[in-house]
């Protein structure tokens, strides 16, 4: 990444990240107020900007420490958000709920170090993307009311955190954090 494009603001994948920011707003107030079907709509309005702004930012060699930023910062307000929303609506179990605030925390304090001591990025893997994936899926079977399906698709997606997190650790302590 080119020293312009680290400094860049109003990049194409910064505005789609902009866009997904407001998205996932969008959302929460759809989660807490119960509304399945808006609900269902900008949560997959939100991926597809997930995977649009990935895409548009590789193809397009527009990446940015604002971008990063911004990826990085928008998924972990749209997981903590939703977790606390489907915990105070009893949707999560209490351990459930601490399991997976407790792994988010410890890869935010990780990828706050990383980046602040190393000046290097933790970038997303395919592990942490599968993790993601079946997070989504867990929010999709809550929105559809498919009970049957939410418990055992939550407990598969803890499991696939805290895989994603200890690949995660290897990888930085492997690799000294990531990219500069």
């Amino acid at each position: 990444m080119s020293l312009e494009n680290r400094k860049a603001v109003f990049t194409p994948a910064n505005l789609i990240s902009f866009v997904r920011l407001a998205v996932g707003i969008i959302f929460f107030y759809t989660l807490l107020k119960r509304y399945e079907i808006a609900g269902l709509i900008a949560l997959i309005v939100f991926v597809l900007l997930d995977i649009l702004d990935g895409y548009v930012a590789r193809r397009f060699n527009c990446t940015s420490d604002l971008g990063v930023l911004l990826d990085h910062g928008t998924d972990k307000l749209f997981a903590v958000v939703t977790l606390f929303i489907l915990f105070f609506q009893r949707v999560l179990p209490p351990l459930v709920f601490v399991a997976f605030v407790a792994r988010d925390i410890a890869l935010s304090i990780g990828w706050i170090l990383v980046r602040v001591k190393r000046n290097k990025v933790v970038s997303s893997r395919y592990y942490g993307k599968i993790a993601g994936g079946f997070y989504f899926l867990m929010l999709l079977l809550y929105l559809v009311n498919t009970s049957s399906l939410l418990y055992p698709v939550m407990l598969l997606t803890l499991l696939l955190y805290y895989i994603s997190a200890v690949y995660y650790a290897k990888s930085i302590i492997k690799n000294g954090g990531g990219h500069e």
